[in-house]
């Protein structure tokens, strides 16, 4: 058989493990739950002229934080940066712009690096962005 579990929490799990000959052997397993994803949104498609646009991640939870969020143009150039904010921040957004000019029409690949106030979870996500003017 394939016995299976899932949980919603850190959990200590008793096995009893028994081979074809009848040997037993019995462990605890601590099994450390780690949630899979954040509910956060970005678009994958901005336009820099409208007005208060901006590229950033939002949620409906405002206590995760954006440890890390970098966005790339695809010859690998880092077009922007911002460490240490927290979803729903514009502060945090990429207005479209790479050292003082608008950056071309296409597409752009961002990486976020998320985490809960407590650091219990480190979620990195990547996709990419459609710049349209």
């Amino acid at each position: 058989s394939n016995p299976s579990i899932s949980i919603t929490e850190n959990t200590n799990v008793e096995l009893t493990l028994i081979n074809a000959e009848g040997c037993e052997i019995n462990t605890t397993i601590q099994l450390e739950f780690i949630a899979r994803d954040l509910p956060v949104f970005l678009p994958n498609i901005f336009s820099p002229m409208d007005e208060d646009a901006g590229f950033y991640p939002q949620s409906g939870d405002e206590n995760i934080l954006v440890a890390k969020f970098e966005v790339y143009d695809r010859w690998g150039n880092k077009v922007h940066s911002a460490q240490n904010g927290i979803v729903n921040d514009p502060s945090i957004a990429w207005d479209g712009m790479y050292s003082g000019s608008p950056v071309e029409q296409g597409v752009y690949v961002y990486v976020l690096e998320l985490t809960l106030p407590d650091g219990s979870n480190k979620i990195l996500r990547a996709g990419d962005i459609t710049i349209i003017r």
